[in-house]
C-alpha cells in the first residue's frame, strides 16, 4: 500500500503593501500683509522769483497784513537787490516801515528808491522822505526835502502841506 502522502498545506497569505508615509502638511505661516509702497506725493515747489515775492508782498500789504509785506519786501531786496521789481519795492518798504513807527528804516528804503534814479513814484518818496525827517526831529533836512519836492514838483497833491510846515519851520 502506499503511503499517502500528506500534501502540505498552503495557507493564502494576502500581502498588503505597507501605508504610504505620512506627510505632515506644511504649517501655514501667517505673514503680515505689506501693501506695496505707495509713491509719494511730491510738490514741485518753484522757486521764489522776484516777481512771485513781489506779487506775495503786496497782497500781504492790500489785504493788511504789515507784518508778512515788510518780510517778504526786505526778502525781494536780500535775494534779488537788482531785480526789475526791487526799486519799487524800496518805496514801498520805505512807507510801511514809516507808517510802522520806523522812520529810521523807512528812510533807508526811501534814499536807496532816489539813488537809484527811478522817477516812477519820485514824488510820493520826497514826500514821505520829508515826513521820515520829521519824525526823526531833523528840521532842516526835511525843510530841504519839502523844497525838493515844491521844485520838482510845483502842482503836487503835497504842495500844500509842504509849504505849510516850510511855513512853520520857517524856511519859505
Amino acid at each position: 500500500p502506499g503511503v499517502a502522502v500528506q500534501e502540505p498545506k498552503v495557507e493564502t497569505v494576502e500581502v498588503i503593501p505597507p501605508p504610504a508615509p505620512v506627510v505632515a502638511p506644511k504649517p501655514i505661516v501667517k505673514r503680515p500683509v505689506v501693501a506695496a509702497p505707495t509713491p509719494a506725493i511730491v510738490a514741485i515747489v518753484e522757486p521764489d522769483t522776484a516777481s512771485v515775492v513781489f506779487d506775495r508782498a503786496n497782497r500781504a500789504r492790500v489785504q493788511g497784513q504789515r507784518d508778512a509785506a515788510i518780510a517778504d519786501y526786505r526778502a525781494l531786496l536780500t535775494q534779488f537787490p537788482s531785480a526789475p521789481e526791487a526799486n519799487l519795492t524800496r518805496a514801498t518798504l520805505g512807507r510801511l516801515l514809516l507808517d510802522s513807527g520806523d522812520a529810521p528804516g523807512g528812510l533807508v528804503q526811501l534814499d536807496a528808491y532816489l539813488r537809484s534814479g527811478d522817477l516812477t513814484l519820485r514824488e510820493e518818496v520826497l514826500s514821505a522822505r520829508a515826513l521820515a525827517l520829521q519824525r526823526l526831529g531833523r528840521p532842516a533836512e526835511e525843510a530841504s526835502a519839502w523844497k525838493a519836492l515844491l521844485e520838482g514838483y510845483p502842482e503836487s497833491i503835497h504842495a500844500t502841506r509842504a509849504q505849510a510846515r516850510l511855513q512853520e519851520l520857517g524856511k519859505r
